[in-house]
């Protein structure tokens, strides 16, 4: 509505109040434009005829004179130049001479001149009609001559008056148009809108039910696809950070509770101070120092905060190194751990790392290896990098979740058969890592089959086989 009332009003402005003055500034203009024509086509040899055609096309007259008033040119038309008497002539002549070369004049349609050398002493016969006179001072064979000009300007009085009366009827129509429009995108848009906000409020509240309707404009349609889509992410987030509670409270209050009944123990009963419960302490202790490493490599991998102290080392050595590590799983749950390899493969990573990823990937395979106790690493060279396998023949997992897998505290099944203890975010850990080197890594299983996690490294260098 403010839109539509500024450029009526703009438009009433131009076209009634100052319509007078820029007509009169165009025609000045216009008797400025044809003298500096005339000018130029002086030295012609059909100079009358050019000049009939300038005045012609331009609805204008011409008159042409010497400093003594003697006449070059005259199109003998019936207008304000041509009524000019000799003293008049001579008036412009000297009073364009004195004004620097050129001089405009706006007068009735006849002059009666009293005094000849004063031209605001004209006596003016009104008849509606007004002349622009346009004298200018040019030379010619270094004689000066005057081009005088001059065009009618008719009254603009009933022309501002009809321009009057059809603004107010535009006015009135696109008034009323703007507040229909105004309305019409108030129901359309903001009313939409304004839904949307309240729903935002009710979300950022912690209502995560609420839902942002579709509208048929396409740019509400985006921003409310936008907000569902947010409001999914934020559901999502809000379950994990309930599963991280859930996850990290079972896994914290487990070990504590081991610690705490066996000490307990050893405190309540002298015999009960052996090696044996000593080291389920020590156990649970590490497990524990375990979960709060975990999240704090997370956090960190997540701030982009991770430090990695590249070397290039033995990748056989490190695994075989970290398999024997799980020796004590062969006696105490009958695990079976086999590695395959060709080469003995150098790579330029970060060691510590690369144990912490086969520890985590050994630790998910012994996790969901259920009846099953064999697991296998294997080590399979293609081109300039080595690909790393562990395969267990567990639980398996199942299509439509095998990629959630890499998700934080995202675990498979809630029921299952483990011998260690995890933290719910070694699989992530991984990924992060993983990505850090730019590797390539994913997982394939057919469930109650065989799982397979791999990831891949660019070799260093290799060298000739060796044997576990």
């Amino acid at each position: 509505m403010f839109y539509t009332f500024s450029m009526i009003s703009l438009l009433w402005i131009f076209q009634t109040v100052f319509l007078n003055d820029f007509y009169q500034l165009l025609q000045k203009e216009n008797v400025k434009k044809i003298s500096q024509e005339v000018e130029n086509v002086m030295n012609s040899d059909n100079l009358s005829v050019l000049l009939n055609s300038f005045g012609n096309n331009n609805d204008a007259c011409i008159k042409i004179v010497y400093d003594n008033g003697a006449s070059i040119y005259n199109d003998n038309n019936s207008c304000a130049v041509n009524l000019l008497d000799d003293r008049q002539i001579m008036t412009y002549f000297n009073k364009a001479i004195y004004q620097g070369g050129s001089i405009f004049e706006i007068t009735n349609e006849y002059i009666n001149i009293n005094n000849p050398l004063n031209l605001q002493n004209m006596t003016k016969f009104e008849t509606g009609n007004q002349d622009i006179i346009y004298a200018k001072i040019t030379y010619s064979n270094e004689r000066p001559i005057m081009i005088l000009v001059s065009t009618r300007i008719t009254p603009v009085d009933s022309t501002i008056s009809t321009l009057k009366t059809q603004l107010i009827l535009m006015g009135t129509i696109f008034i009323l148009f703007a507040f229909i429009l105004a309305y019409v995108l108030n129901r359309k848009i903001a009313r939409p809108l304004h839904k949307m906000t309240s729903s935002a409020k009710e979300f950022a509240s912690g209502n995560y039910d609420v839902e942002f309707v579709q509208h048929e404009f396409d740019e509400i349609s985006k921003l409310s696809d936008t907000l569902n889509y947010a409001t999914e992410k934020v559901k999502e987030s809000d379950k994990i950070k309930k599963d991280l509670i859930a996850n990290v409270s079972h896994d914290l209050r487990t070990p504590l509770t081991m610690i705490n009944g066996y000490a307990q123990m050893m405190i309540d009963i002298d015999s009960e101070k052996s090696d044996e419960n000593i080291q389920v302490i020590v156990d649970e202790s590490l497990r524990l120092n375990n979960l709060v490493n975990d999240l704090l490599d997370m956090n960190n991998l997540q701030d982009n905060s991770f430090i990695l102290n590249n070397q290039v080392f033995s990748l056989n050595d490190c695994i075989i190194d970290l398999l024997s590590r799980y020796k004590i799983l062969n006696s105490i749950n009958n695990f079976v751990f086999e590695y395959n390899f060709d080469s003995d493969i150098y790579v330029d990573a970060d060691i510590k790392r690369i144990q912490q990823v086969l520890s985590n990937l050994l630790n998910n395979a012994i996790h969901y290896s259920n009846d099953s106790r064999k697991i296998i690493v294997n080590q399979i060279v293609i081109g300039d990098k080595v690909k790393i396998e562990v395969c267990d023949f567990g639980v398996g997992i199942s299509t439509d979740k095998i990629d959630k897998v890499w998700d934080r505290y995202y675990k498979v099944d809630s029921v299952h058969t483990r011998a260690l203890q995890g933290s719910g975010i070694g699989l992530n850990i991984v990924k992060e890592i993983l990505e850090l080197y730019k590797s390539s890594y994913g997982v394939t299983s057919q469930v109650n089959v065989k799982t397979v996690f791999y990831f891949d490294l660019f070799i260093k260098e290799k060298k000739t086989n060796k044997v576990v």
